[in-house]
């Protein structure tokens, strides 16, 4: 009997782990981010809205910017839920980094 609880324990152990496993590893997945995306920004002269048409493969992401101001390239990346990416606009002013 005895010998019977301790497999059912280990067997609920295993399948537990497993299971924190699986969610673990999801998480670590890109999520997918590729398509059209509106952004919008609130800056000195009222709210901005861009579009992003952003590609994908795997967890590198890479595409455009249009708004106002023209296009601008960008390239990033996507670790489970979280999208990162940099973008450089030069204007006939400055050069600037979001």
């Amino acid at each position: 009997m005895k010998r019977n609880a301790y497999f059912l324990a280990l067997a609920l152990a295993c399948g537990m782990l497993l299971i924190c496993v699986g969610r673990a590893r999801a998480a670590d997945e890109p999520a997918n981010v590729a398509g059209a995306w509106e952004m919008s920004s609130q800056g000195p002269n009222g709210t901005m809205t861009q579009t992003l048409a952003i590609q994908q493969d795997g967890s590198k992401i890479k595409g455009t910017l249009t708004g106002r101001r023209g296009e601008s390239p960008f390239e990033g990346t996507v670790t489970g839920n979280k999208i990162s990416f940099t973008i450089k606009r030069e204007t006939p002013n400055c050069t600037f980094t979001m």
